[in-house]
């Protein structure tokens, strides 16, 4: 998935626990992938029709099978192919030389049990687990079915020496016979399985997690873990997610850092005004900036907000970028992407506008931009001409709506011809 994407999966959730998205960042989790054997109950479809094949042979060695196929109702086709099966599982074994088949020992395990006992077939599955400690990984990754990334193990796996001997794998195959058939179905492993054993040597990949930095409307600082668009839990960082704080452009960290600094626990972004007249350039091509353009609520007030641009018609008016400035104004806020090759780290910055004269052009542009796509060109110049014209073709020029004007001026030289 996208991180772009995955971004506003995770505002949406935040903006159903009523906070909002202040960063993202996108980490590489180190897992592995045990592959288990076990025995499970079987839930094969065609175990009642190969019961009835292995008993029909059991008492007519010498098999027909239109009768067979007619006794037990089903196509004869169908029949072969069973029978075809049973003798490459070692149930069945075909003797050419008198044309019979025989039951082995395994089928005779397998089909001729007590009636009350629950047949077991052997079965198979790969189980991820935590690369740090390797241990099973919170419910919402397996059943989201987390897609799993290939690559080397790095000194950042602080674990050790890891091996289907090793004795975190022994520890996770008996916990695995010991749990109960609820918590077996949330990984995805049938209930009733037993008899774990693993024969091949784990191999090690990584997960994408994302640590979610937040506010809610009282400015209370929130660190998530999230696994798509779900809050998870992740043992390895409940030590250090408090540590960890969301900085900007500042120092170019554009991760979270691991600072044993009392106070940053409560921070989130860490900008000084030279950092955000560079930002704010960037945005809206402003020159000269001043501290009117912004409000930046440092961690000496009651909690952590997002960086907020103040926009009023003296600044509207300085914007090199003027469609980018209304594009965020009209959704509030926009989303800062610091380094150009980091796109999957996120600031959001609102952007708001108190200004009467403000709102009034926004609506002009919207109301001119309705009425130009439409194609009534008629209209659209009744309505430039009721708003009054001169000033009119002045914000146009202003909004960057050249198109409009070139549209009006057309129309008007057709008319005067």
């Amino acid at each position: 998935m996208k991180m772009n994407q995955q971004y506003f999966y995770i505002k949406d959730k935040m903006h159903e626990l009523g906070r909002k998205l202040v960063g993202v960042v996108e980490l590489g989790y180190p897992t592995y992938m045990v592959h288990l054997d076990f025995m499970k109950p079987n839930d094969d479809p065609m175990y009642q029709i190969d019961w009835a094949i292995m008993h029909f042979v059991k008492d007519m060695p010498c098999v027909n099978i239109p009768s067979v196929a007619r006794i037990i109702g089903m196509e004869e086709s169908l029949i072969e192919y069973r029978i075809r099966t049973l003798c490459e599982t070692n149930n069945l074994k075909y003797v050419p030389k008198n044309g019979e088949y025989i039951v082995t020992i395994e089928g005779e395990n397998n089909y001729f049990s007590s009636e009350d006992s629950v047949m077991y077939v052997n079965s198979s599955k790969d189980l991820l687990v935590d690369g740090h400690t390797l241990k099973i990984m919170d419910e919402k990754i397996y059943t989201a079915r987390a897609r799993v990334e290939s690559g080397n193990k790095s000194d950042t796996v602080e674990s050790a020496t890891v091996s289907k001997d090793c004795r975190q794998i022994k520890d996770l195959l008996s916990k695995l016979e010991l749990m109960t058939n609820t918590n077996k179905e949330k990984l995805l492993i049938p209930s009733d399985s037993k008899d774990f054993s693993t024969s091949d040597e784990p191999t090690f990949g990584s997960i994408k997690l994302y640590f979610v930095f937040s506010v809610d409307s009282n400015g209370t600082v929130f660190k998530d873990v999230m696994f798509n668009d779900q809050i998870v839990k992740v043992p390895y960082y409940s030590d250090k997610k408090e540590k960890c704080y969301f900085e900007g452009y500042a120092k170019f960290n554009y991760g979270f850092t691991n600072l044993a600094i009392g106070d940053t626990k409560n921070r989130i972004f860490d900008f000084n005004s030279s950092n955000i007249f560079g930002i704010l350039n960037s945005l809206y091509g402003w020159k000269n900036i001043d501290d009117t353009y912004f409000t930046y609520l440092t961690s000496n007030y009651h909690g952590q907000r997002p960086l907020t641009v103040n926009i009023n018609i003296d600044n509207f008016k300085k914007s090199l970028y003027i469609r980018d400035l209304i594009k965020d104004l009209k959704r509030g806020y926009v989303e800062y992407i610091p380094n150009p090759k980091r796109p999957d780290t996120f600031i959001v910055i609102s952007v708001i506008s108190t200004d009467r004269q403000v709102k009034d052009i926004i609506t002009f542009d919207e109301k001119v931009d309705l009425l130009y796509k439409t194609g009534d060109k008629n209209q659209l110049m009744n309505f430039l001409k009721e708003s009054n014209y001169i000033q009119s073709r002045k914000d146009l020029i202003l909004l960057g709506r050249y198109d409009v004007l070139e549209s009006i001026d057309i129309l008007s030289y057709i008319k005067s011809i």
